[in-house]
């Protein structure tokens, strides 16, 4: 627990707005992106229970998530954020909800604020809470950036939703930022707390098991000649953060750095890559903020797929 009672507060605050209203608001988006904004109806469909049983199959839904959207009678507000924003990607069609410009799979561009990117910040945002969970604490600049995102946030999909509500939503974000700090309602919000860090201790867990089993990938690469084929393994088997780490193990084993090897191999890739703008990631114009290391392409699978496949390993072949 954290000694800096300011901090402490601040971070609690944080919390309870963004579970209380952050939840309300990806609800509503959910709502009106159903069809005849009827959610239930619209979640207990055919074809919607059909991709559920997919999701729960592929580990996207957990056991208690699956229950819960199967429950009946359906109580939509048993929902917490990250389910909604789960089920918002992966049951709308693009009609419905419209993905963010750089796909569901990479982090938004800045100038991006459509609904379906404002869930992907929403997303990521949470992962910022739980990391801060064990000290409870945030430091005030820290909490001045992020409550002016989450608030952006929710007065753009405010707008979209009930427009005519929302300085109403203002009003209310204002609130959360004053509010007295009742410990009668910490259950609450520390239950919800503990749940998030269950969950991702859980993904981290898996995401370990499979970096053990990196040496099985150096000698799939070592002795398979087709680049698509190990293309396709990379992207169902390894995760990004397995590519992420077997990235890393391999550059150290050079001594040398990313920026280092993408610069020796540009012409290979220009010849062989024809995604004009999957090289502009590799290589940006001298504008831009070039990524020197491969933390910069953390949440980007397609160019740690065409920098292992195209750069890396054909060194070893």
């Amino acid at each position: 627990m954290s000694d800096n009672p300011e901090e402490s507060a601040d971070y609690l605050r944080f919390v309870y707005m963004y579970i209380d209203l952050a939840t309300e608001s990806v609800l509503n988006v959910f709502i009106k992106c159903s069809p005849s904004n009827d959610a239930e109806t619209f979640l207990k469909s055919e074809v919607s229970e059909t991709k559920l049983k997919v999701l729960k199959d592929r580990r996207v839904l957990n056991k208690q998530e699956y229950d819960t959207v199967n429950a009946r009678p359906l109580d939509l507000y048993q929902f917490d954020i990250a389910l909604l924003i789960t089920l918002s990607i992966n049951l709308f069609s693009a009609q419905q909800l419209p993905p963010p410009k750089r796909g569901w799979n990479n982090d938004p561009r800045k100038g991006d604020t459509s609904i379906a990117a404002d869930l992907l910040r929403l997303r990521k945002m949470r992962n910022v809470i739980v990391g801060h969970c064990s000290k409870a604490r945030l430091e005030k600049q820290k909490f001045e950036d992020n409550w002016k995102i989450v608030s952006d946030i929710l007065l753009r999909l405010q707008h979209e939703v009930e427009p005519d509500k929302e300085a109403e939503m203002q009003r209310r974000i204002e609130e959360y930022r004053t509010r007295r700090l009742d410990p009668c309602l910490g259950e609450k919000y520390e239950r919800k707390l503990k749940n998030w860090s269950h969950d991702i201790s859980a993904i981290q867990k898996e995401v370990e098991d499979l970096a053990k089993k990196l040496e099985g990938f150096d000698v799939y690469f070592r002795n398979k000649s087709d680049k698509y084929e190990r293309y396709i393994k990379l992207l169902i088997e390894g995760g990004q953060f397995v590519l992420l780490t077997y990235l890393k193990t391999e550059i150290a084993k050079r001594e040398t750095d990313l920026r280092s090897i993408l610069n020796r191999k540009k012409d290979v890739l220009k010849s062989v890559v024809c995604d004009q703008e999957a090289l502009r990631k590799l290589y940006p114009l001298e504008s831009e903020c070039g990524s020197n290391t491969p933390d910069d392409f953390s949440s980007d699978t397609s160019s740690l797929s065409i920098i292992i496949t195209h750069v890396l390993t054909p060194m070893r072949l």
